[in-house]
């Protein structure tokens, strides 16, 4: 078993197209995700526990509505540019 890893224990996971009912995500030191699988006591003695909560791990919601005071909803070429250019700014 690897050591230093962060549980994650959530009522649902979401596993490729797969619910798993009371499922664990298991995190590195860096972030990474290296485990989603049934929750197991023996295996996960020590979890953050998310009771009634879903995960989706690996989802990153990329969508915004502007930056640097600019919404993109104007629909504004003028207020679109200074947006656009702080978002690449931030790869």
């Amino acid at each position: 078993m690897v050591s230093n890893l962060t549980h994650y224990h959530a009522a649902k996971v979401l596993h490729c197209k797969t619910w798993l009912e009371d499922g664990v995500v298991s995190v590195d030191e860096s972030g990474k995700i290296v485990a989603i699988e049934q929750y197991d006591p023996e295996r996960h003695p020590s979890c953050v526990d998310l009771p009634n909560q879903s995960l989706m791990p690996g989802l990153i919601d990329t969508h915004v509505h502007g930056a640097m005071g600019c919404d993109v909803m104007d629909a504004s070429h003028d207020s679109s540019i200074p947006c656009l250019c702080f978002l690449l700014s931030k790869g």
